[in-house]
């Protein structure tokens, strides 16, 4: 999430604390890196829509059908489980 033209700062525009996906969103909470109208917070990309959407207000993701039941982890975890490690 960090391979685009926007500072080194990545398609979420922040460093990533928390994360969770499904098969069609991820879910990620993100800390700026800056710019002019950057906000930290949490950020859902829909992968089959390919739509960024975000900051969103975190007390609507137990209201998302799309993000409720995710449960985000730090970065270094989920990379722990993805299936080729």
């Amino acid at each position: 999430l960090i391979t685009d033209e926007r500072n080194g700062c990545g398609v979420l525009n922040g460093n990533i604390e928390r994360l969770a996906w499904s098969d069609s969103v991820i879910l990620a909470e993100q800390t700026t890196c800056g710019g002019r109208n950057a906000r930290s917070g949490w950020m859902v990309v829909d992968v089959k829509k390919h739509t960024i959407e975000g900051p969103i207000d975190p007390e609507t993701i137990p209201k998302r059908a799309d993000v409720a039941a995710l449960k985000p982890i730090p970065p270094a975890e989920a990379w722990q489980k993805l299936p080729w490690r």
